[in-house]
């Protein structure tokens, strides 16, 4: 059965602003992780590095990829859970962000999680 976490909430930025924060190096640096590596392509590189310093295979959400996207719609990407949950961070997870401009510097953003185990 598959077990989801969703979350909604409302962006004051333009769509532009807030597909950028999820699908640049730049962008997740100003919200989420400090560093990254993004190839905004299926298949490509979706890695945010929390802590950058510690030994490879522990920074961060390595080794995750970009499964879809809809240029300023949609993205979705695996996702592993943090080194120290070592048999946690082996079940791939999910993640699907969905982007609905209400207005102008009005986004909300619908992000689920999911694992499919």
């Amino acid at each position: 059965m598959p077990r989801v976490i969703q979350k909604e909430v409302i962006v004051p930025a333009s769509l532009a602003e807030v597909w950028n924060a999820w699908t640049t190096v730049r962008g997740v640096a100003s919200f989420f992780a400090p560093k990254a590596k993004l190839e905004l392509a299926i298949g490509g590189t979706y890695e945010m590095y929390f802590d950058p310093d510690a030994p490879p295979g522990s920074q961060g959400s390595e080794g995750c990829k970009v499964l879809s996207y809809l240029p300023q719609q949609m993205l979705s990407f695996d996702w592993n859970a943090p080194p120290q949950f070592p048999n946690v961070r082996k079940e791939r997870t999910r993640l699907v962000i969905l982007l609905v401009e209400l207005g102008e510097r009005r986004v909300k953003v619908k992000l689920t999680h999911l694992s499919l185990a």
